[in-house]
């Protein structure tokens, strides 16, 4: 049997120019730190998250699956986005239920007021869609964006080295090189950070009004496909926001808590005075900037909302699982960093 010359080295061309590819665009991309974040989730086993967060970088801070696990054997992951979009949300929420089944989904809750120009907000929607494995959903995702941009096109989205070409001079070793830290990848999507930030915020914050803000109707469109997909799958959906010391609104709020009522799901607001109280929240020590909460403060939000998933719904106990027994070394880690950091 004759081999076809020609045929067999443009096939070898192409295989290598691929491979040469797919490195130069690892190299080129933008580290954005939520590789990691969205490996492990790939890595958790089919079905076995409870609980799944969906929203920001209020997430990323503030809430720990490992309190959660600690507090009621819950499993849950934070897939969240710092400044991710309406959009992106709904395509996580998407491609997440290709790997788990959970029995609640939690929402960014003022992803509802927010409005989002892909134009003005290219790194929000990069950093979103740039980690995720390729898929479908991800092309479906791209082509949302590319409908709705004048500077981004389908081919510059799929592949970013065609947008990152000229990082030459940005280039450094974390480029090149795996950062990952594998103590890390153990807290289930959530970002450790113990550094505080003192922040005074006035007598006059979350001041109630009867105003209401108005919910972004390409937000709403998304949320309710999300919701109605939950509703066709037996999914509850829970609305919450973790303090926003720097933005909070009680506008926003009302918005909100209207939404919330006329889809009759829970919605839990961290920013209100009251919680904040009830939670324990010490701004002085429990901020890590002035819109996100440090690691002992997610420690507290945690342990509060564990306590609103155990009153609200039935979820099974996992701790005398064998199956999950890494989640016990996990939490027993937390809980060490925790005792050491915010006493």
């Amino acid at each position: 049997m004759k081999f076809n010359r020609p045929l067999f080295r443009i096939i070898g061309f192409f295989i290598i120019f691929s491979i040469f590819f797919a490195y130069t665009t690892q190299v080129f991309t933008r580290k954005w730190g939520y590789q990691a974040q969205t490996t492990i989730f790939y890595q958790q086993p089919e079905d076995s998250i409870d609980v799944l967060f969906l929203g920001a970088s209020g997430f990323d801070w503030g809430v720990s699956p490992l309190i959660l696990w600690e507090e009621t054997g819950v499993t849950s992951y934070v897939r969240a986005i710092g400044a991710t979009t309406s959009s992106m949300i709904y395509y996580y929420f998407l491609e997440s239920l290709k790997y788990q089944n959970p029995d609640i989904v939690v929402l960014d809750a003022y992803h509802l007021v927010r409005y989002w120009n892909i134009d003005d907000n290219e790194p929000s929607y990069r950093r979103s869609f740039e980690p995720l494995d390729f898929s479908l959903i991800k092309l479906k995702a791209l082509f949302d964006i590319s409908k709705n941009s004048d500077f981004d096109t389908f081919i510059s989205l799929l592949f970013p080295f065609f947008r990152y070409h000229s990082r030459w001079s940005e280039l450094s070793k974390n480029d090149f090189v795996k950062t990952d830290n594998p103590e890390d990848l153990i807290f289930k999507g959530q970002f450790i950070g113990f550094e505080k930030y003192e922040i005074d915020y006035s007598d006059e914050f979350m001041a109630e009004t009867n105003e209401a803000k108005g919910i972004s109707e390409e937000s709403r469109d998304y949320y309710e496909k999300i919701i109605e997909i939950c509703n066709e799958k037996g999914i509850h959906v829970v609305l919450m926001s973790m303090p926003r010391l720097a933005t909070a609104d009680y506008a926003e709020y009302n918005a909100v808590k209207t939404y919330a009522e006329e889809n009759k799901i829970i919605f839990v607001d961290y920013n209100l005075p009251e919680l904040m109280n009830t939670v324990g929240f010490e701004p002085e020590k429990d901020m890590i900037d002035s819109g996100h909460i440090n690691t002992c403060g997610a420690q507290k939000f945690s342990s509060h909302f564990a306590q609103i998933l155990a009153e609200n719904y039935s979820l099974d106990d996992k701790r005398n699982d064998p199956k999950f027994e890494i989640w016990d070394r996990d939490a027993a880690h937390l809980r060490a960093l925790l005792d050491e950091n915010c006493n």
